[in-house]
Formats: structure tokens, C-alpha cells, sequence
């Protein structure tokens, strides 16, 4: 995935706002800019559940970020960077070792190679939440949790009745809340 103002964390924020706000998916796109296939895929991907798009605790924003940026381009030291920003060296370091593009034919990568908007994408894709609901990746265990639902046996119900019929098999168990959130999501037609 490339960076784009788009994955900066107000961007997603305002949108589980205006969707606790109740506003439809269109709405939403107007406001954020986005279309609403990429509004609707975004919530999606997060399983119907705001991620958590605060910046980690010690990693770099995009600001501090375009400043390596732009220190590296002023041949400034690691540790001058670090001390200009207050960071640890070793951050910075470890930073530009992960984030700068490899140049062909040379073994060290120049400074010059480090794009902030490249590391932010990086690192945003990175820190994303790897794992897709178990409802999503696994179809017998799907079908089961659509069969009970037929049957208007509650979240709670089908969640024990998991937990009893296959109690050697804890990959066919799932939460109650992760079968609302399927639900919540297949009504506002995410799935």
C-alpha cells in the first residue's frame, strides 16, 4: 500500500466518528473524501471495529518523519537528528535502516534514498491488525454460525454451543461479539 493523506489518523477517525453519528456511507465519503467503495472497504477490513489509530507508543509520526527526511538531505548526523527531535539514536537509526529504499548494485543505502512518505506508509501497514475475523477466513465454521442464527438462537447461545460441540477444536470457537459484529456488518451490507 502507498501513503496517502488518506491513512493519517484524523482521516480514520473522522469517519467512526460520523459513523457513530449514524451517517450512511455516502455521507461519510463526502466528508473524508474518499469514495464510498473505499469508506465501505476500509470499515471491512477493520472487521466493523474502529482500530486503534493513535500513534504507538515511541513510533514516529509523519512530521517527525518528513524532518529525517529533510535532515538526511542536510547530511545531519543520526545523533544530531535525534537530539533535534528527542529521540534515542538508535531510533533514528533503526528508522532509516527499515525505511530507505535499497539502490541496486550498492550494499549500504544512501540517505538520500529515505522517503517519509514511504515510511509512513511502511510503518501504517505495518502496525495494521494482520489477523481477518475467524467468520471470515473459516467457511465451515461460518456456515455453522449462520445455521444457529437461522435457527434464532442468540450470539451467547451459538458462542457455548461452539465451546460444547467442538471442545478439542478451539479454532471453532468465536465470542459472542464477534458474531454480533458479523451481523452488524452484514446488515450495513459489509459483508
Amino acid at each position: 500500500m502507498r501513503f496517502s493523506e488518506r491513512i493519517l489518523p484524523d482521516r480514520i477517525n473522522m469517519i467512526w466518528e460520523l459513523r457513530a453519528q449514524g451517517r450512511s456511507v455516502q455521507e461519510i465519503s463526502e466528508v473524508v473524501g474518499w469514495s464510498p467503495t473505499a469508506v465501505k472497504n476500509h470499515v471491512h477490513e477493520c472487521g466493523g471495529v474502529k482500530p486503534r489509530v493513535k500513534a504507538r507508543q515511541g513510533a514516529l509520526s509523519f512530521e517527525e518523519r518528513i524532518e529525517i527526511q529533510s535532515m538526511l538531505r542536510q547530511s545531519c548526523s543520526v545523533r544530531h537528528i535525534a537530539r533535534v527531535l528527542g529521540r534515542a539514536p538508535s531510533t533514528i537509526s533503526r528508522e532509516v535502516r527499515r525505511n530507505a529504499r535499497s539502490c541496486a548494485g550498492e550494499k549500504r543505502r544512501p540517505r538520500s534514498a529515505y522517503w517519509a512518505m514511504s515510511a509512513q506508509a511502511k510503518s501504517w501497514e505495518r502496525a495494521r491488525r494482520p489477523k481477518p475475523s475467524k467468520l471470515v477466513t473459516d467457511a465451515v465454521l461460518r456456515e455453522y454460525v449462520q445455521s444457529q442464527l437461522g435457527l434464532k438462537r442468540s450470539p451467547e447461545q451459538i458462542a457455548g454451543r461452539l465451546r460444547r460441540k467442538f471442545p478439542d477444536r478451539p479454532e471453532m470457537w468465536v465470542s459472542h461479539e464477534t458474531i454480533y459484529q458479523a451481523i452488524y456488518l452484514r446488515g450495513r451490507g459489509g459483508g
